[in-house]
Protein backbone atom coordinates (compact mmCIF):
# COMPACT_ATOMS: atom_id res chain seq x y z
CA UNK A 1 0.00 0.00 0.00
CA UNK A 2 3.11 2.40 0.63
CA UNK A 3 3.16 2.39 -2.72
CA UNK A 4 -0.37 3.58 -4.05
CA UNK A 5 0.64 6.22 -1.85
CA UNK A 6 4.15 7.28 -3.38
CA UNK A 7 2.46 7.23 -7.02
CA UNK A 8 -0.32 9.32 -5.76
CA UNK A 9 2.44 11.39 -4.17
CA UNK A 10 4.10 11.81 -7.40
CA UNK A 11 1.44 12.16 -9.97
CA UNK A 12 -1.52 13.51 -7.88
CA UNK A 13 -3.87 11.56 -10.11
CA UNK A 14 -5.78 8.43 -8.78
CA UNK A 15 -6.06 7.52 -13.12
CA UNK A 16 -2.34 7.36 -13.58
CA UNK A 17 -1.51 5.32 -10.09
CA UNK A 18 -3.82 2.97 -11.51
CA UNK A 19 -2.08 3.23 -14.90
CA UNK A 20 1.60 2.51 -13.22
CA UNK A 21 0.70 -0.32 -11.10
CA UNK A 22 -1.32 -1.94 -14.33
CA UNK A 23 2.00 -1.51 -16.34
CA UNK A 24 4.58 -2.84 -14.31
CA UNK A 25 1.73 -5.87 -13.36
CA UNK A 26 1.15 -5.24 -9.78
CA UNK A 27 -2.02 -6.43 -8.61
CA UNK A 28 -3.99 -5.47 -5.62
CA UNK A 29 -4.80 -6.89 -2.06
CA UNK A 30 -8.60 -7.32 -0.98
CA UNK A 31 -10.55 -9.47 0.97
CA UNK A 32 -13.76 -11.80 -0.38
CA UNK A 33 -16.61 -11.38 0.82
CA UNK A 34 -18.83 -14.40 -0.76
CA UNK A 35 -19.77 -16.90 1.39
CA UNK A 36 -17.01 -19.21 -0.63
CA UNK A 37 -14.19 -18.18 0.68
CA UNK A 38 -15.38 -15.07 2.85
CA UNK A 39 -12.30 -13.41 4.40
CA UNK A 40 -9.59 -14.82 2.44
CA UNK A 41 -6.70 -12.94 0.75
CA UNK A 42 -7.03 -12.65 -3.24
CA UNK A 43 -5.23 -10.31 -5.28
CA UNK A 44 -6.75 -8.15 -8.46
CA UNK A 45 -5.86 -5.86 -10.88
CA UNK A 46 -6.12 -2.41 -9.61
CA UNK A 47 -8.92 -0.50 -10.95
CA UNK A 48 -9.75 3.45 -10.00
CA UNK A 49 -12.59 2.76 -7.83
CA UNK A 50 -9.84 0.40 -5.86
CA UNK A 51 -7.14 3.54 -5.67
CA UNK A 52 -9.86 5.83 -4.80
CA UNK A 53 -11.29 3.75 -2.04
CA UNK A 54 -7.75 3.56 -0.71
CA UNK A 55 -6.85 6.87 -0.98
CA UNK A 56 -9.91 8.05 1.00
CA UNK A 57 -9.47 5.78 3.46
CA UNK A 58 -8.82 7.09 6.92
CA UNK A 59 -7.76 4.06 7.80
CA UNK A 60 -4.40 4.55 5.79
CA UNK A 61 -3.73 7.79 8.19
CA UNK A 62 -3.89 5.78 11.17
CA UNK A 63 -7.19 6.48 12.41
CA UNK A 64 -9.82 5.02 13.85
CA UNK A 65 -13.10 6.51 12.25
CA UNK A 66 -17.26 6.03 12.72
CA UNK A 67 -19.69 7.89 10.81
CA UNK A 68 -18.11 8.70 7.68
CA UNK A 69 -21.62 8.84 5.76
CA UNK A 70 -25.10 9.77 6.22
CA UNK A 71 -28.04 7.55 5.55
CA UNK A 72 -30.64 10.30 6.04
CA UNK A 73 -32.28 12.36 3.48
CA UNK A 74 -34.57 13.09 0.54
CA UNK A 75 -32.43 11.42 -1.81
CA UNK A 76 -33.75 7.82 -2.83
CA UNK A 77 -32.52 4.56 -4.63
CA UNK A 78 -35.50 4.55 -7.28
CA UNK A 79 -34.62 0.73 -7.83
CA UNK A 80 -35.00 0.17 -3.75
CA UNK A 81 -36.79 3.14 -1.91
CA UNK A 82 -33.95 3.14 0.22
CA UNK A 83 -32.40 6.34 1.49
CA UNK A 84 -29.24 7.01 -0.46
CA UNK A 85 -26.40 7.90 1.92
CA UNK A 86 -23.73 10.89 1.17
CA UNK A 87 -20.43 11.74 2.58
CA UNK A 88 -19.54 13.84 5.23
CA UNK A 89 -16.69 16.15 5.80
CA UNK A 90 -14.04 15.31 8.11
CA UNK A 91 -15.40 17.69 10.93
CA UNK A 92 -18.85 16.10 10.99
CA UNK A 93 -17.59 12.44 11.47
CA UNK A 94 -18.84 11.72 14.95
CA UNK A 95 -16.03 9.33 16.11
CA UNK A 96 -12.26 10.04 14.64
CA UNK A 97 -9.63 8.63 16.84
CA UNK A 98 -6.32 9.99 14.86
CA UNK A 99 -2.67 8.21 15.35
CA UNK A 100 -4.74 5.29 16.31
CA UNK A 101 -2.56 2.89 14.51
CA UNK A 102 0.56 2.73 12.68
CA UNK A 103 -0.23 4.62 9.12
CA UNK A 104 1.07 4.83 5.07
CA UNK A 105 0.64 8.48 5.28
CA UNK A 106 0.11 11.49 8.04
CA UNK A 107 -3.26 12.75 8.72
CA UNK A 108 -2.64 16.00 7.36
CA UNK A 109 -1.91 14.46 3.94
CA UNK A 110 -4.84 12.24 3.74
CA UNK A 111 -7.20 15.53 4.76
CA UNK A 112 -4.96 17.41 1.90
CA UNK A 113 -5.81 14.53 -0.64
CA UNK A 114 -9.55 14.55 0.40
CA UNK A 115 -9.85 18.20 0.16
CA UNK A 116 -8.43 18.08 -3.52
CA UNK A 117 -10.54 15.40 -4.79
CA UNK A 118 -14.09 17.21 -3.19
CA UNK A 119 -12.52 20.34 -5.00
CA UNK A 120 -12.53 18.45 -8.12
CA UNK A 121 -16.04 16.84 -7.88
CA UNK A 122 -17.42 20.62 -6.62
CA UNK A 123 -15.76 22.52 -9.98
CA UNK A 124 -16.51 19.46 -12.27
CA UNK A 125 -18.85 17.06 -11.19
CA UNK A 126 -17.14 14.36 -10.86
CA UNK A 127 -13.15 14.27 -11.69
CA UNK A 128 -10.63 16.50 -12.71
CA UNK A 129 -10.30 17.71 -16.69
CA UNK A 130 -7.49 15.37 -18.32
CA UNK A 131 -8.54 12.15 -16.88
CA UNK A 132 -11.59 11.36 -18.29
CA UNK A 133 -9.66 11.90 -21.81
CA UNK A 134 -7.02 9.53 -20.33
CA UNK A 135 -9.55 6.39 -19.51
CA UNK A 136 -8.96 4.81 -22.76
CA UNK A 137 -5.23 3.94 -22.18
CA UNK A 138 -6.06 1.99 -19.31
CA UNK A 139 -7.34 -0.49 -21.60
Amino acid sequence: MAYVFELFRRHGVARIVVRDLRQQGLDLPTRLVSKEGYGSLSWKTPTLGAIVRILHNPAYAGAYVFGRWDYSGPRRSPKSGKVLPHLLSVPQWPVNIEQHHPSYLVWEEFVKNRASSEGWRAQWGTVPPGQKSEAPQLG
